[in-house]
Parts: structure tokens; sequence; C-alpha cells
């Protein structure tokens, strides 16, 4: 939607940042809205085709479909109470690897993801 930008990192998590506050940012925490988690490294995050939902996927070898919850005071998988969106899993996906890379068809209605020995799953 062009309002938001989510990260996966190496410690394991995903941060949704709100683009136009992150382009103005004066320290490393301005702009974060949201912070999701993975067990293990996060290797790829994508946004379905109409921004409703996130996709991410790790070394933990699971592919997880996000979807954000419009609550009123923090809940679950929440770094800090100061987060301003919530997140929850409404899917979740497993490899027998760890997962390398996740990707949305057109109509975001299916899933395609690739592992470390190349296996694809369409989901």
């Amino acid at each position: 939607d062009g309002k938001r930008l989510a990260s996966a990192g190496y410690d394991k998590k995903i941060k949704i940042w709100s683009f136009v506050s992150f382009k103005t940012a004066t320290n490393q925490t301005d702009g974060l809205l949201c912070v999701l988690d993975h067990i293990g490294v996060v290797n790829c995050v994508r946004w379905s085709p109409n921004s409703k939902q996130l996709a991410s996927c790790s070394d933990d070898k699971t592919v997880i479909v996000w979807e954000q919850q419009h609550l009123t005071r923090p809940k679950g998988n929440l770094e800090n109470s100061a987060s301003t969106e919530h997140w929850r899993i409404i899917r979740r996906f497993t490899h027998s690897h760890d997962v390398l890379h996740v990707e949305w068809d057109r109509e975001g209605a299916r899933l395609a993801s690739c592992d470390i020995h190349g296996v694809v799953n369409i989901w």
C-alpha cells in the first residue's frame, strides 16, 4: 500500500515500519509499528498483492502468513506495548529444511516457497 515497509532479520524478527516515518527517522526505532517473531532467522518477507497479509519464511522451516488485527490494546507476538499495529498468525506451513524464499501469486490466493535444497512448495 506504500505506507508500510516490512524487514526480515537475522535477529529472528520481522519489523513493520511506517514508510513515511522511516524516511524521516532520527533514530533506529522511529516509525516502528510492530515486531513479529520466528524461532529462526527470517530470510524473506512479502506483502500480499492487496497488502492485507504478510508472508514470512525462516530457518525454522516454516512459512507463516500474518494478518493485521484491529485491537484497542496490545496482544500477543509484540516486543513492547508501544507497538501500534497488531498482527496474528492465520496460516503456518512447514518445510523439511530451512526456507529461503516466499512469493505470492498475482491474486494473493497462493504462496510459493523454496527451501535450501531447492524444494518448491505451492500452498
